[in-house]
């Protein structure tokens, strides 16, 4: 089983929420349990001056081109528009 976690785009620069991110990741990979694989691919920085049009095209973009899992956690709210780019989401 593998678990998906996606980040907020670098273009946003939430240092609290990196954090967040970093930590539950070290958490999630520290109880290696047989069979369960944790991913957090880092996000490419966007060409974009806007970090709105990072956010909202090329992100989502970004996610279509990734690997699906079997549990995908968007660990923003703010970046809930993600779903409709998850694999298996209309």
């Amino acid at each position: 089983m593998r678990a998906n976690l996606w980040r907020d785009s670098p273009a946003e620069g939430w240092l609290s929420m990196d954090r967040y991110a970093n930590e539950l990741y070290d958490a999630l990979t520290a109880l290696q349990e047989p069979g369960f694989s944790v991913c957090m691919p880092d996000p490419p920085q966007s060409p974009r001056r806007s970090r709105h049009l990072a956010r909202l095209l090329d992100y989502p973009r970004w996610v279509r081109s990734q690997p699906p899992g079997d549990i995908e956690h968007i660990l923003d709210y703010s970046y809930g528009h993600l779903t409709r780019s998850l694999s298996g989401w209309v």
